[in-house]
């Protein structure tokens, strides 16, 4: 008897708290309600380096050079070389 009157006491509660919030003027859905406002906070990573494992340096060298790549150290009679653009550098081995 309690489980046949339980879906329409359910539905009775929730029309009394819609119109409720609605009489308040508030968004009874939470979900609808705005975020506060909050700074988005960006990751600092400073200089960035990376080490490449490259078949042939000369090849590779030649294409970071066209992307504005500069070399800076190494020695590629020893199979490793640096280059830097901007903050941004490269090993080669």
């Amino acid at each position: 008897m309690l489980q046949s009157r339980l879906p329409s006491a359910l539905t009775r509660l929730a029309c009394v708290f819609l119109g409720a919030a609605a009489l308040l003027g508030q968004d009874p859905v939470p979900e609808r309600i705005a975020p506060p406002e909050t700074p988005v906070k960006t990751m600092e990573l400073g200089a960035f380096s990376v080490s490449l494992a490259v078949k042939d340096i000369a090849v590779s060298r030649a294409f970071y050079a066209k992307l504005g790549f500069e070399v800076v150290g190494g020695d590629p009679e020893q199979n490793w070389q640096i280059l830097r653009n901007g903050t941004t550098t490269i090993g080669l081995s």
